[in-house]
């Protein structure tokens, strides 16, 4: 699998950990359709919440980040969050009651779900931060960010593989291929 760099392959396993924990909690997610955008959009994920008449009631927003390591904290930068609102309120026109916005963190320790939808009361913090991670980890740069406590999120154990899936990724594809080739036939 080929990916134009280091950004495009982690937004790729982010969505890819968020289809397996579905899949593997389908419980924790009834009702849930959850649809994923490309990569360079703002948010990661999104999903309706409909009335018994089909409307839609709340539309949720979903951010995801994967963790290489376990922090004691984990930060959201406050641009990421201002964006995200911005599309809500000023492009879609939600109200605040309209919509909700979903933080999720995949680590090496199991999996953070924040609901970030209104973040007024959360203190924020300055701070010299990677650029962006997935680039470098030695070019600095001052945030704004907030500080995510695991304990004031839901956790559930899912901890994601990243080889795990880029292996079946690129298992399927091959598969793929193979099952085009004409007049070849697979033995499953």
């Amino acid at each position: 699998m080929n990916f134009a760099n280091d950004f495009e392959k982690n937004e790729y396993i982010g969505r890819e950990s968020l289809k397996d924990l579905i899949s593997l909690f389908p419980e924790k997610f009834k009702n849930i359709e959850m649809k994923y955008t490309d990569q360079n959009c703002v948010y990661d994920a999104f999903y309706f919440d409909y009335d018994e008449n089909y409307s839609i009631k709340k539309r949720t927003f979903v951010e995801i980040k994967c963790r290489d390591q376990v922090y004691p904290d984990y930060i959201l930068e406050t641009k990421k969050y201002n964006s995200i609102k911005r599309i809500a309120e000023k492009e879609l026109y939600l109200k605040p009651d309209e919509y909700r916005i979903i933080y999720i963190n995949f680590t090496p320790k199991g999996s953070y779900f924040w609901n970030i939808s209104d973040m007024s009361k959360q203190k924020k913090e300055q701070g010299h931060y990677n650029r962006a991670t997935s680039s470098s980890r030695t070019d600095k740069v001052d945030k704004t960010v907030y500080s995510m406590d695991p304990e004031k999120g839901k956790f559930i154990n899912y901890i994601y593989n990243k080889e795990m899936i880029l292996r079946r990724t690129l298992n399927n594809r091959i598969v793929e291929e193979v099952k085009k080739q004409k007049g070849f036939i697979l033995p499953f």
